[in-house]
């Protein structure tokens, strides 16, 4: 299977601490998406999001600043074992902004699209990001 890795950086007009606690924040997470999420802020505790398709486990949280997870879509392009890795990585910019540095490692070749839009149209747009090319 041939993996691929996401980089995008994301431009925010809210601050790292309320992109980071939109993400981590189950009711928050479930809103920006529209599906059900169940995730806590705790290293080392599972989570699942889109309505149980995603799930995975916090690998590393550092309020405000990253957030470092192991993600598994369940679809039929997504072996039943296989966990990517997902980083967020919160800076703050002149203006009291976010920029958001995000790399997802591990994507199976066949979803890479679909994951790529799918961070961009669930996600970074429904949060009021824009995406700037690296």
């Amino acid at each position: 299977m041939e993996l691929k890795v996401l980089k995008q950086k994301i431009i925010f007009r809210l601050s790292p601490q309320e992109i980071y606690e939109s993400i981590m924040d189950s009711e928050s997470h479930s809103v920006i998406t529209g599906s059900w999420a169940d995730i806590t802020e705790k290293t080392g505790e599972p989570f699942s999001i889109w309505s149980g398709d995603i799930d995975g486990e916090n690998l590393e949280l550092i309020p405000g600043k990253k957030i470092v997870q192991s993600w598994r879509y369940k679809s039929e392009g997504w072996p039943e074992e296989h966990f990517s890795i997902v980083t967020f990585e919160f800076e703050e910019d002149e203006r009291g902004g976010t920029i958001l540095n995000f790399t997802h490692e591990g994507i199976p070749e066949k979803e890479f699209d679909g994951v790529k839009d799918g961070w961009r149209d669930f996600y970074w747009d429904n949060m009021g990001g824009v995406v700037k090319k690296l």
